[in-house]
């Protein structure tokens, strides 16, 4: 749990983490950003500064802790993490500077800004309820993610990636206790498992002859899967000795604030550092490697094999996910095995897709042959979701790792509709970009033609319409601006948001692994992740 190692570690220059107030759920009456109360955080700057208009680029500045544009105030955490908020959300963005006056420039004046912390979005039919993000809960995190500058531990924050279910509220360890508390209350009353949990994550009932769940039991019961510690602590807090059953009465118990109150240091439940890892980008429990459907289904394949070659169900994919044998009698998982279980649980609708390949009809188990199919890339030749080609690292030769349906740059194009099966990484959305860069006469890049391609238009007037993969790349950039800093002073000090062509071929070309920086490449990822493992026991599978 992030919340258990205080303030021990830190990644210099890095953003506020989940232990920040600002970010943290129920930690010091912290309330996570969303479109709203970024928009509000950012017109109280702009009012206190003279009013003056904002753009993607003075977005930036502000997102690194230096004032909009020169003149003004230096912005406070929360702004900052505003500003890091609306660089992670263009589509969000673009919706508020152009609420009033038709055509995306880039620039929200104080107006757009104060329209916008006004709930104008939900009032608007734009499908932002409450100001939450229009990606489906990304904002709660957005655009953190920096350690290594790999950006793979944030952007979608606690469950992004599962998106809202038409609700504005974020869930944590209480409000999904409290939502699967009800449900068993109007069930009977009977204990919840790992195996229920993923039936109510599909949408169908916990168990034959109970009741098809809300769209929020469905949302809650996913949010349980990719949290299995925070899930641990309720099933054992009168108990000792996790089985995977919770009682009513500890789902209750969790409902009323018990987490937070317990020294659990769940705190509302801001979840385990599954909630980071959770979408597959974290990086290896001590490797380097990053999970996908396939690569999970190939560690997963290989200990069913080696331990009689059961089948696998959620309720043992929950055990392995603890570091616990998936049942009596076999051997205890190594963490690439404890990982992949954590990922399977983290990606229902995948899991589905592999136990379902041969035989419809999603039980819950999933046989050798099942995972041995998923694991020789079968889910990218069904034309599933889960992740084709190999494994890869963030610091292999092209740079990339199969998306799969994990990691910030495979949810972002999952939810915003991008094609590509490359999942992205400072390298490859460098090579990206310099691409296109080379191809429009090798103009330099500025976070305002970021936003831009980000959005599908050309860079600049006379520019070409990006593919996908480099409007991904941009909305990569843009999600990760430490990392961008890194690319456009790595040979003039100085961040003035202005990255010429030769700084991204530097970057794309591996610049920053090689530089000692930790911007790509699994380098700086590995370095934290042997910290971490010595506190924590398993990580879970962007958010999403």
């Amino acid at each position: 749990m992030l919340n258990s190692i205080g303030s021990s570690y830190s990644m210099p220059g890095a953003y506020p983490t989940e232990e920040s107030p600002e970010l943290d759920e129920g930690l010091g009456g912290g309330e996570p950003m969303n479109a709203q109360s970024s928009a509000g955080a950012l017109s109280s700057y702009m009012s206190q500064n003279g009013g003056q208009a904002m753009t993607p680029s003075q977005l930036y500045n502000l997102s690194l802790g230096n004032p909009a544009q020169s003149g003004d105030s230096t912005p406070s955490s929360t702004v900052q993490q505003a500003a890091q908020w609306m660089l992670g959300n263009p589509q969000t963005y673009q919706q508020i500077e152009t609420h009033d006056v038709p055509g995306a420039d880039g620039i929200a004046g104080l107006n757009d800004m104060q329209w916008a912390a006004e709930g104008g979005l939900s009032s608007s039919g734009s499908g932002e309820t409450s100001g939450s993000d229009s990606l489906g809960g990304s904002g709660e995190l957005g655009g953190l993610g920096e350690l290594g500058g790999s950006g793979e531990l944030g952007g979608l924050g606690d469950s992004g990636g599962l998106g809202e279910f038409g609700g504005g509220s974020q869930l944590n360890a209480q409000s999904s206790a409290g939502a699967l508390a009800s449900y068993m209350s109007q069930n009977g009353g009977q204990a919840m498992t790992p195996d229920q949990l993923y039936n109510l994550s599909l949408g169908n009932p916990a168990q034959s002859g109970g009741s098809t769940p809300s769209p929020g039991v469905q949302q809650a019961a996913q949010w349980m899967l990719k949290h299995p510690q925070a899930y641990e602590q309720i099933e054992t807090h009168d108990v000792p000795g996790a089985d995977g059953i919770a009682g009513l009465n500890d789902m209750q118990w969790a409902a009323e604030g018990g987490l937070s109150s317990s020294g659990s240091g769940e705190a509302a439940g801001s979840g385990s550092l599954g909630s980071l890892g959770g979408l597959g980008g974290f990086g290896g429990l001590g490797g380097g490697s990053q999970l996908n459907a396939q690569s999970a289904s190939g560690a997963l394949a290989s200990y069913v094999s080696q331990n009689g070659g059961q089948p696998m169900t959620p309720d043992q994919l929950y055990n392995l996910s603890l570091g616990n044998p998936a049942q009596s009698g076999e051997a205890a998982p190594s963490p690439g095995v404890q990982q992949a279980a954590q990922w399977m649980l983290g990606n229902p609708q995948t899991y589905q897709q592999i136990e379902t390949h041969d035989v419809p009809g999603a039980d819950g188990i999933a046989g050798l042959n099942d995972l041995q199919w998923a694991a020789q890339g079968g889910l990218g030749s069904s034309g599933g979701t889960g992740g084709t080609g190999d494994a890869g690292t963030a610091g292999d030769a092209d740079g990339t790792a199969d998306a799969g349906s994990s990691g910030l740059g495979g949810a972002l194009a999952s939810l915003l509709g991008l094609g590509g099966g490359s999942q992205m990484n400072a390298q490859s959305a460098a090579g990206a970009l310099s691409s296109y860069m080379s191809q429009n006469g090798g103009q330099a890049m500025t976070p305002s033609q970021l936003y831009s391609l980000s959005l599908g238009n050309p860079a600049q007037s006379g520019g070409s319409t990006p593919s996908s993969t480099v409007q991904q790349a941009a909305q990569w950039m843009l999600s990760n601006p430490q990392t961008y800093q890194q690319i456009e002073t790595h040979d003039v000090p100085g961040a003035d948001g202005i990255a010429g062509l030769n700084d991204m071929q530097w970057a794309a070309e591996g610049g920053l692994g090689s530089s000692g920086d930790s911007g790509s490449a699994t380098s700086g990822v590995s370095s934290a992740m042997s910290q971490f493992n010595s506190v924590f026991n398993s990580i879970m599978g962007l958010r999403a």
